[in-house]
This record gives structure tokens, sequence and C-alpha cells, in this order.
């Protein structure tokens, strides 16, 4: 596909849209769903039966929520340029001209603001993690992005960051385990986004051609896949070595049925780098969980497992 048909969408959008009505994408309001690891500290702590803890974790919610659309926003600014070259990120708000780049920098500072001062009615910790993914998120967006290996880790480490936030906001003291689960599964999903990204990156036979705005090229990609693939086989471990270990009986009557998840965690993973390699996942792991049936099998069973087993 050439240039040309990328500049497109961005003359369209200029005749025939007004930038409110694509407020939805310019906050990237669908990558809200990430931060429902919020919950999870509730979650696997047990305390979801407590309604002034329920009430915390949504408004810890709220906050991140906000938070990172403001961030999102600021990394839509920088990235307009080589998005207009994107199959699909060249519909973005700022990469099709729909919303002027000043606008889009105040909506960001007001959601900044309004973030932090939401955060702040949580514990001051919950305000200090907020903080410190704030300043992840954009040394990313600045220059880390473009880092081999340092743009995956900090990738997962922003995922974490909302467990972790999660615990803060309901005063949960995270374990090893699942400190351990989360780095190595957000690895392999931060590694899953690069490799599928190069799916729409037409390269020669010979192995050449890039990702745009990243470091990676395409004698890169099975390196990628197979230290992306191998952090999902880890995390599976790391599951496994919690189920038979004693810290498990403290929560569960009937840990034994924990063992099940094993292998729908392993379908999940070994499922998603199929596709990948067919080319046919999206390159956004996101977007591919929430449009793909077997996702949900997958999540809805691994919560009936783990209701089963308290």
């Amino acid at each position: 596909m050439s240039d040309q048909s990328h500049t497109i969408p961005a003359t369209l959008g200029k005749q025939s849209r007004t930038w409110w009505r694509t407020a939805p994408a310019l906050l990237r309001i669908h990558q809200w769903s990430k931060n429902l690891l919020i919950l999870v500290p509730l979650v696997t702590s047990h305390r979801y039966g407590r309604p002034g803890l329920i009430l915390q974790a949504l408004v810890g919610m709220v906050a991140f929520s906000v938070v990172a659309s403001a961030l999102y926003i600021f990394n839509d600014v920088l990235d307009r340029s080589s998005d207009r070259l994107h199959r699909s990120k060249c519909m973005r708000p700022l990469a099709a001209g729909t919303v002027p780049v000043g606008m889009a920098l105040a909506i960001a500072a007001g959601l900044l603001l309004a973030g932090f001062t939401i955060a702040l009615r949580l514990p001051s910790v919950f305000a200090w993690i907020t903080l410190a993914y704030a300043a992840t998120s954009i040394a990313y967006s600045l220059f880390l992005k473009s880092k081999v290996v340092a743009d995956v880790l900090v990738l997962a480490a922003l995922y974490s960051l909302r467990i972790i936030a999660g615990g803060a906001a309901v005063g949960v003291e995270l374990s090893a385990w699942l400190i351990a689960f989360s780095m190595f599964i957000f690895l392999s999903l931060a590694f899953l986004k690069r490799y599928s990204e190069f799916g729409w990156v037409e390269t020669a036979d010979t192995g050449a051609g890039a990702l745009p705005g990243r470091g990676y090229v395409a004698p890169d990609r099975l390196i990628i896949a197979l230290f992306g693939a191998g952090s999902g086989l880890i995390a599976v471990l790391v599951l496994a070595l919690y189920i038979n270990s004693s810290a498990v009986v403290e929560l569960y009557s009937k840990p034994q049925l924990l063992w099940l998840t094993c292998p729908v965690l392993l379908y999940w993973i070994v499922r998603a780098w199929l596709l990948a390699g067919r080319r046919t996942l999206h390159e956004d792991p996101l977007i591919f969980a929430l449009k793909d049936p077997a996702s949900y099998a997958a999540g809805l069973a691994t919560l009936a497992i783990g209701a089963l087993a308290i």
C-alpha cells in the first residue's frame, strides 16, 4: 500500500468530521479495559465482598483511565507523522488531522489534572504509583519506544504497575507469586505486540525492513517470537509453582482444582502466538482479546475454576 493511500483518511477527516465526534478515539476509551487489572489484587485476595474496598478499586480505575487517556494523547501527538503511514493508526484523530495539536495538548493537560485529583482521594501511595506510571509512559513516548528490548520491558512494567496500583488502592500487599506471574505474562504480551506489528510491514525475502519508529528489523522477528512465547510459558510455570506451594491453601479450600487453569492459560498463550505467526492476529493484543470469543471463553473458564476452588 502506498503512502498516498494513507493520506486520504486525513483529508476526508478534515472535511467531514468535527473533533468532538472523534473524542472516543482520541481518548482511546477501548484501552480503559486494561485498567481492569486494578481489580486483580482485590479479587486474588478474596476481599471483593467489602463494598468500601470495591469503591476504592473503582475510583482507582477511573483515575488511571483518565490519566492514561492524557498519556495516549501525548503519545499520538509525537507519533502523528509515523501513524499516517500505518494501515490503521492513520485513522487516529491526530494523524488524520481531525483534532488540532494545540487542542489535543490542552485536553491532555486537563485530563492529567482531573486524574491526579481523583487519585488523591485514595491512599497517598496510589497517587505516587500513578505518578510513576505517568512518568514511565512519557519516557516511553519520548525515547524508550525506539530502544530494542527496553521498549517491551517498559510495556510489561506499565501493565504490572496497574496491578501494583490496585493493591495500593485497597491496601492489599501483593504476593511475590502475583508479581512474578504478572511480570512474565505481560512481557509475553509486549513481545506479542511487537511481533504482530511486523504483519503489516512488507518485507523482502532477504529479510530487509523495519518497524517505523521502533528499533526492530525483520530478522528480529524470530528472536521476538522465541522470547515472547518463552515468557508466556514461564508465566504458566509460575502459576503451577504457586498452586503447588503452601501459600495457596490460605486462600483456597480446594486448591487442586486450580491445576485446571494451567491448560486454559497454556491454550490461550499458544493459540495467540500461532495466530500471530499466521499474521492473523491484530497487532494490538487487547483488541484481539476484546473481539475473540475464545479469549472470553478462557477468561470465564478461569473465573469459574477459581470460584469452585474457594
